[in-house]
């Protein structure tokens, strides 16, 4: 869309009002800008629907491009995300009977935050698609949490168990945090029946999960782990407690790199991932471009891989044992495609 106006004229319009402006009130100065801007608005949205029609063809144009470059990798991608989808869909099938007999929480969790796995690498993967290589290794972020988070879970039945009762204690806060805003948002407040709901299955899982566990951090749930490796238990539990618990603590720059995506920016070329390495010069990247995607695939089907082979330890058996061959070496092919493609750019 071209907004068809240069900053300053409607100052320079209003120049010969330039004396008067300086003791107009504010009141008369805002409804002379209202008058100027309803003709302005209009423009723009009588030109919204044609706007938006060329960029879907430019955006169309780019993801073919952009798809053409990284086929092999784009393509493995996409394989291994269907792949994972497939092997857990039958793990899930062969043992759901058994689990649910045996109120099997540690296979309830690991399902659960496998399927949260799958939706952020799609996330991922649509991302790069689109030419969005920081957004997508922004989105990774999760993906590490969520490989994280299983494998605790994988090592510590309990801590799986608390891990689903933490839900409650988070609904009931998201809650009171909702209560404290609800009216300058406009919205309707709970109703008395779904608040004493939550309140009642916060008291139930705090029974179980102790009453000073919301004081304690989003990571409480995995005492039991944390216990079991000799950590005191009144040090606190952080997400690097638990990398460093469950071996992926060598992932943190990475973590700390995705970090910098998801806030607001001190360095100049933040952007550094869609951008490329020959620029000489600062760039402040708006919108598509096909460098980088080497990062986000590579480190989100990693983080794939760990939340897969957690997932499936529950009722292990030769299947999953060849399957995790099978999901490693299929990782790195991924990952050497990758390379390969990133050093052709």
């Amino acid at each position: 869309m071209n907004i068809g106006y240069k900053f300053g004229d409607i100052q320079n319009q209003l120049h010969e009002l330039a004396e008067e402006l300086e003791d107009i009130s504010s009141e008369k100065l805002m409804e002379i800008s209202k008058s100027l801007a309803a003709p302005m608005l209009k423009n723009y949205l009588d030109s919204a629907s044609e706007h938006y029609q060329a960029a879907l063809q430019d955006r169309h144009d780019f993801e073919l491009r952009n798809g053409n470059k990284w086929q092999k990798a784009f393509s493995l991608f996409d394989s291994y995300i269907q792949l994972s989808f497939e092997l857990v869909a039958e793990y899930r099938k062969h043992n759901e009977v058994a689990a649910e007999k045996a109120e099997n929480h540690q296979f309830i969790a690991l399902i659960q935050l496998h399927a949260k796995a799958l939706l952020v690498a799609r996330e991922t993967q649509a991302l790069v698609t689109a030419g969005f290589a920081d957004g997508a290794m922004a989105r990774w972020r999760t993906s590490h949490e969520l490989a994280v988070c299983s494998r605790a879970i994988a090592l510590s039945e309990e801590s799986g168990f608390r891990f689903l009762l933490s839900e409650h204690v988070k609904n009931a806060n998201g809650m009171r945090c909702y209560d404290e805003y609800h009216e300058r948002l406009n919205h309707a407040p709970f109703t008395p029946e779904m608040r004493e709901i939550n309140l009642q299955r916060e008291a139930q899982a705090l029974e179980i999960l102790g009453k000073d566990y919301p004081k304690k951090g989003d990571y409480e749930w995995a005492r039991p782990l944390a216990t079991l490796n000799g950590i005191p238990k009144k040090k606190r539990i952080s997400l690097k407690t638990l990398e460093e618990l469950v071996g992926l603590d060598h992932y943190r720059p990475y973590f700390s790199w995705a970090c910098e995506k998801n806030h607001a920016p001190s360095k100049v070329n933040y952007a550094n991932l869609g951008t490329s390495c020959d620029e000489s010069s600062p760039l402040f990247l708006v919108g598509a471009s096909s460098f980088g995607h080497l990062e986000p695939i590579d480190c989100t089907v990693l983080s794939l891989l760990f939340t897969t082979t957690a997932c499936l330890s529950p009722y292990p058996s030769v299947d999953t044992i060849v399957f995790n061959h099978v999901l490693s070496d299929f990782a790195q092919q991924v990952s050497e495609s990758c390379v390969a493609m990133e050093k052709e750019c």
